[in-house]
């Protein structure tokens, strides 16, 4: 037996034991078990990636994490705000999640039968060879921002934002986080297309900035969000062995988990220098009588969808399947992550704080659980779409629209549709994916079979 399949059946053996459910939830998560074995067996990783990424997403949220107590809510600045999870609450997750699970298994299932033509020609892309000198040329651009940014405190989280004129902190911004690390995939790419050895200086160069941006955002997510997708783009091309793969992914995980408690002491830490900052924050890690968790911590962080959940299960009406109530006043304040934090969790105005949303919370808000289950569908039925497309091999563009496809699963979704911040970001997105198509996939021979 494969060894996901044994990860499955232990986790709902762990589900039921260590949490008191209905004999109803107990049926829906045996059904969706049983139905996600069949997916896993059935539909291929690479090619059903985008589909394989939110299903994993809801199970790790609303099954693995509950089944073993993982849940916690974070804490805002101070150790503010906070929310202990107690066991009625890994009832209520559970229970919402088997109807959640069960769902999307079902649409993927039902979608994928509508889309099961196959292709019946080879496409192959004969790129233009982007030169060694514009790739320098685009290190010392975004080494330049990068500093520029660390010396004025721009894109600093925790800290109030900073204005520039004709909107340059924003398009900084921007570039730095959003565009230049699709822009290396797209490179990585263009050399793997052209038959071409990546040189090794350019994942240096890579590294030491992702370094430097995680310092200069104060973001413990910098250094992976940095990496990812090169990452993926290069997985999907040369598919490595397992011990290659923790081979080049183990040292930076090592050095994200070794950063993460720091860099949460020093958004609160202000000591002037650089060094002194990170000298005080270790210091402060090493004599807390609770250090942070290194693994529950960073998983609770990348998965909110589980403590969110708890902690405003009592502002979702449990008893209306739509519930419209609220969306007037989320669209006044901004979104959800606005009126998560300054109307549920009373954070004061002013403060440089976002508690945040996520994909299950930003629905169940705007139109309760029944516009909650219809994002749910439609989510599948997006993650086919996107999943038609790996039969044509662009693999960067078809990266870029599944961490799109990611991000409307896991963070938020409804508010995207009318949040400038939001838009600004799909837009960097979508001038990608033209990027990758300009550069790469223009020029092809299109073989039949």
């Amino acid at each position: 037996m494969k060894y996901y399949k044994i990860i499955l059946i232990v986790t709902y053996a762990f589900a039921i034991l260590n949490n008191s459910m209905s004999f109803v939830d107990i049926l829906f998560h045996s059904i969706s078990l049983l139905l996600m074995l069949f997916i896993l067996e059935k539909f291929p990783f690479l090619k059903h990636f985008g589909k394989h990424l939110v299903l994993l997403t809801f199970w790790i949220s609303l099954m693995f994490m509950p089944a073993f107590h993982l849940v916690k809510t974070l804490q805002g600045e101070n150790g503010n705000f906070g929310y202990r999870i107690t066991a009625i609450d890994y009832e209520h997750i559970l229970s919402f999640g088997s109807k959640v699970l069960l769902l999307t298994c079902i649409t993927w299932i039902l979608s994928s039968f509508a889309n099961s033509k196959k292709r019946k020609e080879v496409i192959i892309y004969k790129p233009h060879l982007i030169s060694k000198h514009s790739v320098n040329n685009i290190f010392i651009i975004i080494f330049l921002l990068s500093l520029f940014s660390l010396s004025i405190g721009l894109s600093r989280m925790g800290a109030q934002g900073i204005e520039l004129p004709f909107h340059l902190a924003g398009i900084i911004t921007l570039i730095r986080i959003s565009l230049f690390p699709m822009l290396f995939a797209v490179i990585a790419e263009n050399y793997i297309l052209n038959k071409e050895s990546i040189p090794k200086k350019y994942f240096i160069l890579l590294f030491v900035w992702a370094l430097l941006e995680t310092v200069v955002r104060l973001s413990k997510g910098a250094l992976l969000g940095c990496f990812m997708p090169v990452g993926i783009v290069l997985y999907m091309y040369y598919r490595p062995s397992w011990r290659t793969l923790i081979k080049y992914a183990a040292p930076i995980f090592a050095i994200f988990f070794v950063a993460y408690p720091i860099i949460e002491v020093m958004r609160s830490t202000d000591e002037g220098s650089l060094s002194k900052n990170i000298s005080v924050a270790s210091r402060q890690v090493e004599n807390e009588d609770e250090t942070t968790n290194p693994f529950v911590q960073p998983l609770n962080r990348t998965f909110m969808i589980p403590g969110m959940y708890a902690k405003d299960y009592n502002c979702v009406n449990q008893t209306k399947f739509f519930d419209f109530s609220k969306a007037p006043a989320l669209v006044s304040w901004g979104g959800a992550a606005r009126y998560q934090t300054f109307v549920i969790d009373g954070y004061p105005l002013g403060i440089a704080h976002s508690s945040g949303t996520t994909a299950i919370e930003d629905p169940l808000l705007h139109g309760g659980y029944g516009l909650c289950y219809i994002v749910i569908i439609l989510l599948m039925i997006m993650a086919n779409a996107i999943d038609s497309l790996s039969n044509k091999h662009m693999n960067t563009v078809y990266i870029f629209l599944v961490l799109l496809l990611w991000g409307f699963s896991n963070t938020q979704n409804i508010t995207s549709l009318y949040d400038a911040v939001s838009m600004q970001y799909m837009l960097v997105k979508f001038t990608a994916i033209y990027i990758a198509y300009y550069l790469n996939f223009r020029r092809k021979i299109v073989v039949k079979r």
